[in-house]
């Protein structure tokens, strides 16, 4: 056997095992079994001054899904008109909230696109106040990823 055959044969064996793994992998990623959403936790994030107490999504009938953030400030200082925008929902159904140094608000969304229960809802979300006495507005930012309920 000539050393040119040797090798074209084992690029073959192994090239056609690769070529099978890689289109088992490819099947599984087609059908979701890989699929990494399943697998990242559940998270809140918000930049400061504010944190993510407690967070929940809600799965209702597919129109009048339910968002709910309960966020906790810690500045100092009180806050007047606290108003949150969430991405992929419609209505923010508690506005112009005054939050206290230390205290948590609840803050709920309705008419979110949240998916089927059991999948994972992400999303973005931005935060307005005006400290107390202040004159200008501030805005803050934040992140959640839930499993939906």
């Amino acid at each position: 056997m000539r050393k040119g055959q040797a090798a074209m044969e084992f690029l073959m064996t192994y090239g056609w095992a690769i070529l099978v793994v890689l289109a088992a992998i490819g099947a599984l990623a087609y059908f979701g079994v890989l699929s990494p959403d399943k697998f990242l936790p559940d998270k809140c994030t918000a930049s400061p001054p504010f944190t993510c107490s407690e967070y929940k999504a809600q799965y209702v009938d597919g129109s009048a899904d339910i968002v709910t953030l309960v966020l906790q400030q810690n500045s100092g200082t009180n806050f007047e008109n606290v108003t949150v925008f969430m991405e992929h929902c419609v209505t923010e159904l508690t506005n112009n909230t005054a939050v206290a140094n230390g205290d948590k608000a609840i803050f709920a969304f309705d008419d979110c696109d949240t998916g089927n229960s059991g999948s994972k809802f992400k999303a973005t979300f931005n935060m307005t106040y005006w400290q107390e006495d202040g004159a200008i507005d501030r805005t803050v930012s934040g992140t959640i990823q839930t499993k939906v309920e």
